[in-house]
């Protein structure tokens, strides 16, 4: 299983910049794993004064040849963190062979 960000361009596009990761088609760019800002800036002091919402859409691609059941994804907010994640799933309406 990987997790690959999205592009409205085309399926399998390179995606070069996480921020334009919001949806359309899967692209061939995995999102990377620990490392800092794989799918949100920094933030700053006026981001948090602004309140700015933001949005990432990821796939997260089955690359094997079994079929993956109970698959399970956990995230870890800190007590002390500035913002909150709403997290929303959905199985992608077509499939692409290839």
């Amino acid at each position: 299983m990987q997790l690959f960000y999205t592009v409205s361009s085309e399926y399998l596009a390179t995606q070069s910049k996480p921020m334009n990761s919001l949806g359309g088609y899967v692209s061939s760019t995995k999102v990377p794993n620990d490392v800092f800002g794989n799918l949100f800036d920094e933030l700053s002091l006026r981001t948090v004064k602004d309140a700015k919402t933001e949005y990432r859409a990821i796939i997260l691609k089955n690359e094997s040849n079994e079929v993956a059941q109970n698959v399970q994804l956990w995230f870890v907010v800190p007590e002390d963190a500035y913002c909150s994640c709403k997290i929303g799933a959905t199985l992608l309406n077509q499939i692409y062979e290839r």
